[in-house]
């Protein structure tokens, strides 16, 4: 058996051992920890570098991001493109755009802070 077939072995074994964990939903988001976000991120990061050889410098071509629900509001940002690999203004509507939804959540946010803290002293 090579190296890489260990590797893709191993993998399965990781992947099952996550899914033997089932959480089902109370309405809601189903019950994820920590400990599931990290053993997923290891399990795509693995399914990377078996796919994908890294570059000179470490990088491999696939980004990857894992938001918990339970803990974090969704990740709304597209990615940035390339200037060079993309069409004109598509950068800068993307840089706008997110920075738009970063103003937006910013306000979502203060705004219902301050709303809190004024029903607080309200009640003191």
């Amino acid at each position: 058996m090579t190296a890489h077939s260990e590797d893709r072995e191993s993998l399965f074994s990781l992947i099952t051992d996550w899914l033997d964990g089932y959480r089902d939903s109370d309405g809601g988001y189903a019950k994820i920890t920590r400990e599931d976000v990290t053993e997923l991120y290891h399990i795509v990061d693995r399914l990377v570098k078996l796919k994908c050889q890294a570059d000179p410098d470490g990088d491999r071509p696939i980004d990857f991001r894992l938001t918990n629900l339970n803990q974090c509001w969704p990740n709304r940002f597209r990615d940035v493109p390339y200037d060079h690999k993309s069409p004109d203004n598509e950068v800068l509507q993307t840089l706008l755009n997110n920075t738009a939804m970063a103003g937006s959540q910013l306000g979502d946010f203060l705004r219902t802070t301050l709303s809190v803290n004024k029903l607080l002293k309200e009640s003191e």
